[in-house]
């Protein structure tokens, strides 16, 4: 009989602002990180929308720009596997960029 992947799962928010969250969720299988998703959303509008996310939850590090489409774009710098080096420069890509995908997400609504 095939084992279950046992994941030990970490999932934290990053408030930018009182309207601006990046919402981190790592799957974990010893030290090495399994999966990861970066979620930016802000509260437009009176409601949370999703903005900016990358993840590599299609076994393919992709990034979704939701003010262009909801539809994956595949990120070929990094393969599935990525190190906690690489989501911590995405992190900060997010948090140094917020504001502009924020404007470009406004300008869509």
């Amino acid at each position: 009989m095939a084992r279950a992947k046992r994941f030990r799962i970490k999932e934290f928010p990053v408030y930018l602002t009182d309207e601006d969250v990046m919402d981190v969720k790592l799957f974990q299988k010893g030290k090495e990180i399994a999966k990861f998703s970066l979620n930016y959303r802000a509260f437009i509008k009176d409601k949370w929308h999703d903005v900016y996310r990358i993840d590599s939850y299609h076994d393919y590090v992709h990034e979704q720009k939701f003010w262009k489409s909801e539809k994956p774009i595949p990120l070929p710098r990094f393969t599935s596997i990525v190190t906690g080096y690489e989501i911590k420069w995405y992190m900060q890509q997010i948090k140094g960029n917020f504001e502009h995908y924020r404007r470009l997400f406004e300008k869509k609504c």
